[in-house]
């Protein structure tokens, strides 16, 4: 058995669960250990579990004992003074900062990590696109804009601010997605919509739609009015999670360093999308550009200087 660590927020339980689906096209036992977001947990997540809130996910979960018996990490008495004169017989495999093939060959073994490389599950795409469905909005507005945004020449730019400006985290993340990237990426959207115009595949006079999702909108507004987007601020809260699908419904994806937008773009169905990201996800990669590229070849990948490097 292959037991799955789920961890973090939305997009990071999305990579998790695509592991998961992956071992499964493999013929592999595999379940998801989702502990760590119920009740008396000894290292509670921060964040809910969003998975269940899809529509018609369905994954299976181990227990307890399951669980035990990979990480050998149980309170109990016997088990502590055991560990202690024996050592720990944990099978535990921690996720390397590169795709890590090997993995694929691991077996009665509990995975943790984030597994948020493209390598890990590129194959399988298709079938997450269609097992993974946001229920229906109770919220009009959101019906509106998702019918909108479908039948548009439309793009998303997703940016993301607030934890990542934490004293904690600012300088894990600072210098990556920058206001090069931004507009460098919006700009090769823009001749790339353009060349579409000119070789027809594209009717001559449609125009781009752009939507700015962001968790701070006051400042998206204010840093990105000149380039006539429409912010996306009415989904709050549970709800949250309905900004991945309005997003997952643009033709063309603008993603921040961040697992939500990724997934956004990912989810699109558009057989002419363009999805963009930025090179490094944080500034810890050890990875070269051309390295990244090998492992993201879906997608165009731009640093934070407006390099495209691909």
């Amino acid at each position: 058995m292959v037991i799955i660590h789920v961890v973090g927020g939305f997009g990071n339980q999305l990579y998790c669960y695509a592991l998961y689906e992956k071992f499964k096209s493999l013929g592999k036992e595999v379940k998801l250990d989702i502990g760590d977001y119920l009740p008396g947990a000894r290292e509670p997540e921060k964040r809910a579990l969003e998975l269940p809130l899809l529509k018609n996910l369905s994954y299976e979960i181990c227990t307890p004992k399951e669980r035990f018996a990979l990480t050998d990490d149980s309170r109990a008495f016997f088990c502590r003074v055991r560990r202690k004169l024996l050592g720990s017989k944990a099978k535990i495999y921690r996720e390397n900062d590169r795709f890590d093939e090997k993995v694929f060959d691991l077996d009665e073994v509990y995975l943790d990590g984030y597994w948020n490389s493209e390598a890990y599950f590129s194959d399988i795409t298709a079938l997450l696109q269609e097992k993974i469905q946001f229920p229906v909005s109770s919220l009009e507005k959101n019906r509106i804009y998702a019918e909108k945004i479908k039948n548009e020449e439309s793009v998303f730019l997703h940016i993301r601010r607030s934890d990542y400006l934490d004293p904690s985290c600012i300088d894990r993340y600072r210098d990556i997605c920058t206001e090069k990237y931004y507009r460098r990426a919006f700009s090769y959207v823009k001749k790339m919509h353009e060349q579409r115009k000119n070789n027809g595949s594209v009717k001559k006079d449609a125009e781009l739609k752009l939507y700015i999702f962001s968790d701070d909108p006051d400042y998206a507004k204010e840093a990105y009015q000149d380039l006539g987007g429409e912010i996306v601020d009415w989904n709050q809260g549970r709800d949250s999670f309905y900004d991945c699908m309005l997003m997952s419904l643009c033709k063309y994806h603008i993603c921040a360093n961040s697992t939500f937008s990724m997934w956004a773009a990912r989810l699109s169905v558009r057989q002419d999308k363009v999805m963009i990201r930025p090179l490094y996800f944080d500034r810890y990669q050890k990875i070269t550009p051309r390295e990244a590229a090998e492992e993201w070849k879906a997608w165009v990948l731009i640093d934070g200087e407006g390099t495209v490097w691909k």
